[in-house]
């Protein structure tokens, strides 16, 4: 029987023109509870990153599902600002994440769904969960 492992990320603070958030951190702070509970989750790891620039969040992404085996559960929670830009493209925000004056996201500032959707499709797990908790969330799965 593989390993039950689960990331979550919660982020709240944000750069110009978006608003700060109380609820991921406490969305975070809850789904640990319930998911290392040995009689609910009975979670074998639960990684919980708060308030990640860029770069840690992205190396936790992958780090994390690169070391999935075959028998393993993944569950990816993340709670924050989902980010669609001008052409339709969904970004996942981190501390970084700022809009420009025009009010369009700093793609350089968030993570880009594509990137994420990559990580996934390359991890060897055969058991992976995806819960987003932002806005626009639907547009993961176009």
């Amino acid at each position: 029987m593989g390993r039950k492992i689960a990331l979550l990320i919660g982020v709240g603070d944000y750069g110009t023109g978006l608003k700060s958030l109380q609820c991921p951190v406490n969305g975070v702070s809850a789904m640990q509870t319930v998911l290392k509970n040995p009689e609910i989750g009975g979670f074998d790891e639960v990684i919980s990153v708060i308030n990640p620039d860029v770069g840690e969040m992205r190396s936790r992404i992958s780090t994390t599902f690169a070391q999935l085996k075959k028998d393993d559960l993944i569950l990816f929670y993340f709670t924050g600002h989902g980010v669609k830009d001008m052409t339709g493209n969904f970004y996942l925000t981190t501390t970084q994440s700022e809009l420009f004056d025009n009010n369009e996201l700093n793609t350089g500032t968030a993570v880009e769904s594509e990137f994420i959707k990559r990580v996934i499709s390359r991890a060897y797990a055969e058991r992976k969960v995806v819960i987003l908790d932002c806005c626009f969330a639907a547009a993961f799965a176009d």
